[in-house]
């Protein structure tokens, strides 16, 4: 039996995610420190493994396959570009920060993605999306 992803699923599942991408960004952060091109490069890739990743045949990236997760429907691909679109707007919220830093992404966890998982089961670029839903088996 199927049942929603939790909260907590979520949140490994991009932090693998995140991982990942910020592993293969890890040669430019060295050698020029924590520049505004690493950000846009960091965030740039990561969209682009997010959409390579839909080009998969179960279509799930690693965080997907690491909390055995998938999507619950077979959602058209231009639907799960958009929610890849609005995924990376939130994971570049990691760059963000008006009065110390991780602000702006602590505020997205807590007080936008996780008031939404509670309420719709999915995250707010998940439901902007046409509220993709991930599952767990």
């Amino acid at each position: 039996m199927a049942r929603p992803t939790t909260a907590l699923e979520k949140v490994s599942a991009s932090g693998v995610n995140a991982t990942a991408v910020f592993a293969l960004t890890t040669p430019v952060l060295l050698m020029q420190g924590p520049s505004t091109s690493w950000r846009i490069l960091t965030i740039g890739l990561f969209f682009v493994y997010t959409i390579a990743c839909l080009l998969l045949p179960e279509r799930r990236d690693l965080g997907m396959f690491v909390v055995r997760s998938k999507y619950a429907h077979d959602y058209p691909l231009w639907q799960l570009t958009i929610y890849n679109l609005l995924y990376t707007a939130s994971f570049a919220t990691l760059f963000i920060h008006l009065w110390f830093p991780f602000d702006v992404f602590l505020i997205n966890i807590f007080i936008i993605q996780l008031p939404v998982v509670i309420w719709k089961q999915t995250t707010l670029h998940g439901y902007l999306a046409g509220n993709i839903l991930t599952i767990k088996k």
